[in-house]
């Protein structure tokens, strides 16, 4: 018998997005991409309710570096783009804080799958389309 509760997701919005093209890409490089994904795991876990607001973000910098990790005093910030959902996840059941614990993964995926598709249409039409997405190696 499954004592997990069902969820459904009521609402996911884009609650920002922004794009901005600091410097053109150099010719014969491919530059550095540094990824960071934040969500609020912590506010959100620590009462039992019958949902989740799952807020997370994606921030994606492209640098002129090519070597292992930019420097932002010496390398040249190409673009930055960041964008910004918030999921609303509904319980059929009511769920304690260890079940909802166990659903983390459920929440990140949903929340990055939107963010890697807003990320895709920012960057579409300029000339960081083709720069590779986390997970799409």
């Amino acid at each position: 018998m499954n004592t997990k509760p069902k969820i459904f997701t009521k609402k996911l919005l884009v609650t920002a997005q922004q794009f901005t093209a600091h410097n053109p890409q150099p010719k014969g490089g491919k530059g550095l991409v540094n990824f960071n994904f934040e969500d609020n795991r912590k506010d959100c876990l620590c009462e039992p309710a019958g949902s989740v607001c799952w807020k997370a973000s994606l921030t994606m910098k492209a640098f002129s570096s090519t070597n292992g990790k930019p420097d932002p005093e010496k390398d040249l910030l190409l673009m930055e783009a960041t964008a910004s959902v918030e999921g609303h996840f509904v319980f059929k059941d009511s769920a304690d804080v260890k079940i909802l614990e166990s659903f983390v993964w459920h929440f990140d995926e949903v929340c990055k799958q939107k963010l890697l598709s807003k990320m895709r249409l920012l960057l579409l039409d300029t000339e960081f389309a083709h720069l590779p997405l986390p997970g799409n190696n």
